[in-house]
């Protein structure tokens, strides 16, 4: 347990808070792009110990930055026949959860372009040569001022491509473009761009963000103080104080989440079952304690549960297997993987879920599963709302779920409602009512006739 911890101990508080102030003063600018910015959320390592380089990989990453320099571009393309009104902007890279919901916007009223990057080969002229090579030395340059453990070459091949991006032609230019991730790399690059030429910028949160003070201060908070776009569509007004002890100068709109998740059904074999959600590595420890709970009761549970595991996308099974698995030997257990980033939860009238800091707290709360919240103590300066009481490292889970089995349906999903309404904007099992670009669209037309 002590090599995990050492292992798997997150970069926060002051080494994070020092590493933020070293960013800030040494900024690198591509013209009136802030260089700084686009690279953050690869600066920033989730943990102290992780930044070890072997000699193999620091070579073959320099080879591959030479390769983009003297023979590759990226530039901006358009993936279907929408309208250039509204730009939707996707990475290679998007969850799942996000290109499902892309779909069903590209079939909405204002059928908005979807817009990505692609790399091409090309023959370069010396002076863009000469350019690449000045800025991936600059960038180095830069990052070794900022925090000596970065990934130098790694981290200026994709400083490279956000300065393609940035220089890349913006063909039918748009009103809007919306961002799901406008606090990290290439399209925190397209954000900045798109304002400089007075497009308005939008984008919306991808879950119920916690926002870590103190001693728990990490990178997770990049989606508040990173967030680059001018207008925010918030899901109810739960985070709205958060953005603004960042950002004065963003407007907010009231929306809802259009993330929903999914259901499938499943049967018991025992009378009752147990959902544990596993938070990303950066969550190890605290999901190992979350498990620990059954310790307490093994006999109880074996008997009398089937217990099931969700794995975030960033934990495989292999790692399961070898930090997990020992934890729930004479159990009846079952391990689901997070394939293609999917947001599929099990679900059945007798299923409990227990989960850590996750926005899988609110997807369970959506579909009527009881949800218990296991509060490892990390620092917030604004604790989540929760249905019920929390669940901590000296809980009695057997007790536990006794109290909530207890609680009448109707005052279940009273809590639920209210808690839903406040994070998410919906209630239990609600359908959204409009589309992003719908809402995007009405917004700037009401700016329009005010004009």
């Amino acid at each position: 347990m002590n090599n995990l911890i050492l292992k798997y101990k997150v970069f926060e508080g002051e080494p994070f808070r020092k590493l933020l102030k070293n960013n800030k003063t040494n900024t690198l600018y591509y013209k009136k792009l802030n260089l700084n910015k686009t690279w953050l959320s690869d600066l920033v390592p989730d943990f102290t110990n992780n930044n070890h380089f072997s000699y193999h990989e620091k070579i073959k990453k320099f080879f591959r930055l030479v390769r983009k320099i003297f023979f590759y571009d990226y530039d901006l393309i358009k993936k279907n026949n929408g309208k250039d009104k509204i730009w939707i902007l996707t990475s290679n890279s998007i969850r799942k959860s996000h290109r499902d919901l892309i779909e069903l916007e590209e079939i909405s009223s204002e059928k908005p372009s979807i817009i990505s990057w692609k790399r091409k080969f090309k023959i370069k002229k010396l002076s863009q040569i000469i350019n690449q090579i000045i800025y991936s030395y600059l960038t180095v340059k830069y990052l070794k001022k900022i925090y000596k453990n970065s990934d130098y070459f790694d981290i200026a091949y994709k400083s490279l491509v956000s300065i393609d991006l940035y220089d890349s032609q913006m063909l039918n230019k748009p009103k809007v473009i919306l961002s799901f991730k406008d606090f990290q790399r290439h399209e925190n690059a397209i954000i900045q761009k798109s304002k400089i030429l007075k497009i308005q910028t939008f984008t919306t949160q991808h879950t119920v963000h916690p926002n870590f003070i103190k001693n728990n201060e990490r990178g997770g908070n990049l989606v508040f103080f990173n967030c680059e776009s001018k207008n925010i569509l918030l899901w109810g007004n739960l985070l709205k104080s958060v953005y603004l002890e960042y950002n004065q100068d963003k407007i907010f709109y009231l929306s809802e989440n259009l993330l929903i998740p999914k259901s499938k059904k499943i049967i018991l074999r025992k009378k009752k079952g147990i959902l544990f959600f596993f938070g990303s590595k950066r969550h190890i420890i605290e999901n190992l304690h979350m498990i620990k709970l059954l310790s307490k009761n093994k006999l109880y549970f074996k008997k009398n549960f089937k217990i099931l595991i969700k794995l975030h996308p960033a934990i495989k099974k292999l790692d399961f297997d070898k930090i997990f698995k020992d934890y729930f030997t004479d159990l009846d257990y079952q391990v689901f993987e997070s394939k293609n980033k999917s947001n599929t939860i099990v679900s059945n009238k007798n299923l409990f879920a227990i989960t850590g800091l996750s926005g899988s707290y609110y997807d369970c709360l959506y579909l009527g599963l009881r949800t218990l919240f296991f509060d490892y103590g990390l620092k917030l300066s604004k604790p989540l709302p929760r249905a019920t009481f929390n669940l901590n490292k000296n809980s009695n889970l057997k007790k536990e779920l006794y109290k909530l089995e207890k609680l009448s349906n109707i005052e279940w999903k009273n809590k639920t409602n209210m808690i839903l309404k406040e994070a998410w904007g919906l209630d239990v099992n609600k359908k959204n009512k409009m589309k992003l670009t719908d809402q995007i669209s009405k917004i700037i037309n009401k700016q329009s006739s005010r004009n």
